[in-house]
C-alpha cells in the first residue's frame, strides 16, 4: 500500500475505485504523521526565524474549532479534489462551495483566502468556457498528473495564509511554511482518487483532529 502511494505521487494516473479498509486508513495516517512531523518542526523553526506567527484555531471560539476540524475539511476537499473526477454534479457542488467558502472567509475577515478562492473560481470558469466545445473530463484525464500535482501544491500553499507577518517572507518561504499541508495534499489526492471523496474528507477530519489534540497539549 505504501509503495502504491509513492508510485502514485511520482506518476499519477486514473485508478479504479476501490473500497478502503480500516487497516489501510491507519497506515496512511501513520505515513502522514511520519512525513509531516519533521516538516512541522522545520516550518516552526523557519517561522520563528522570520518572525511570522501561525494562527492556531485552538485560540478561537468553540465555533471556530468546530469549523477547523469538521467544516474546513469538507469545504477544502470539495474545492481542491472533487473536480479531479469531473462530473456536472461535482462542478455545481464545487461552485456552490467556492461561494460558501468566500462568505465564511469574509465573515472571519480572512481576506487573503477570499482572493485565493475567487482566483481559483475564476480559473474553473475560464477552463470550462475555453473547453466548451470539447468535454472537460477527457482533458483533465489526459493531463491528470498535472492537475493532481497542482491541486496538492495549491492546497498546501493556501495554508501559508494561516501565518501572519511580513508578506514577502510569507510568499518567499511559503513552500517551507506550508510543506506539511503540501504533503497532506498529495496523500489526500491519492485517497480521493482511489477510495472516493468521502474517504478523503474523513482522513482530512482525522488529521485536523490530530493537529487540534497536539496543539491542546502544548
Amino acid at each position: 500500500m505504501i509503495n502504491n502511494l509513492f508510485r502514485f505521487i511520482v506518476n499519477p494516473y486514473i485508478p479504479t475505485w476501490r473500497k478502503t479498509s480500516l487497516k489501510e486508513f491507519i497506515r496512511l495516517l501513520f505515513v502522514y504523521v511520519l512525513l509531516t512531523i519533521p516538516l512541522i518542526i522545520l516550518s516552526g523553526f523557519v517561522a520563528k526565524a522570520l518572525r511570522v506567527t501561525h494562527v492556531e484555531f485552538t485560540k478561537g471560539s468553540t465555533l471556530m474549532i468546530l469549523y477547523g476540524v469538521f467544516v474546513g475539511p469538507i469545504l477544502e476537499e470539495i474545492i481542491f479534489r472533487s473536480w479531479l473526477k469531473w462530473t456536472k454534479r461535482n462542478i455545481y457542488i464545487l461552485i456552490a462551495t467556492f461561494l460558501l467558502f468566500v462568505g465564511l472567509s469574509f465573515f472571519h475577515h480572512q481576506f487573503q483566502q477570499i482572493y485565493i478562492m475567487l482566483f481559483l473560481l475564476l480559473l474553473v470558469v475560464i477552463l470550462t468556457y475555453l473547453l466548451k466545445n470539447i468535454k472537460v473530463e477527457p482533458f483533465i484525464n489526459n493531463h491528470f498528473k498535472y492537475f493532481y500535482w497542482g491541486s496538492s501544491i495549491v492546497f498546501g500553499l493556501v495554508h501559508a495564509s494561516n501565518f501572519i507577518g511580513n508578506i514577502w517572507y510569507l510568499i518567499g518561504f511559503s513552500f517551507i511554511l506550508a510543506s506539511p499541508q503540501i504533503i497532506g495534499g498529495f496523500i489526500l489526492g491519492y485517497i480521493r482518487m482511489n477510495n472516493g471523496l468521502r474517504y478523503s474528507i474523513l482522513f482530512h477530519i482525522l488529521v485536523n483532529s490530530y493537529l487540534l489534540l497536539s496543539l491542546l497539549h502544548k
